[in-house]
C-alpha cells in the first residue's frame, strides 16, 4: 500500500489534532475523510453514536456488535481501533458509557451502556 508523507507548520498540525479527536478519529482517518469526501465508519465518535442509537442502560457490547455485517477489520487494525474507541470514551463519553472488561478470553473489549 503507498504511503503519502507532506509537512505542516505546527499550527495545522494542532488544527488537525483537534479537528480529529472533535471526530474520534485518528488524524490520518481524518485526512483521508476529508480528501475523499467519504465518510469513515470506523471512528470512535460513530462507534458511540451507533451504541447510543441502538442500546439501552444496563445493555453490553462489543465493538463488533456495534458494526454487524459491515465489521471486517483485521486483527491489527481492529486492535488499534478499539484502544482508540477505549480511550474515547474514558475521555469523552463516561457518562453514557463504560469498559466492563474483556470477553473472547480476553481478546475483545465489552462496554456497558449507563
Amino acid at each position: 500500500m503507498p504511503t503519502v508523507r507532506f509537512t505542516v507548520s505546527d499550527a495545522y498540525y494542532q488544527r488537525l489534532e483537534r479537528e480529529a479527536g472533535t471526530e474520534g478519529c485518528s488524524i490520518q482517518d481524518y485526512i483521508r475523510m476529508k480528501l475523499f469526501e467519504e465518510p469513515i465508519i470506523y471512528t470512535a465518535a460513530e462507534a458511540v453514536r451507533r451504541a447510543l442509537e441502538k442500546y439501552q442502560s444496563g445493555d453490553t457490547f462489543t465493538l463488533p456488535d456495534l458494526y454487524e455485517g459491515e465489521w471486517n477489520l483485521t486483527q491489527g487494525y481492529a486492535g488499534a481501533f478499539g484502544k482508540k474507541f477505549y480511550a474515547y470514551v474514558e475521555k469523552e463519553c463516561d457518562d453514557k458509557i463504560k469498559f466492563n472488561g474483556m470477553t473472547d478470553c480476553d481478546r475483545r473489549a465489552q462496554y456497558v451502556m449507563i
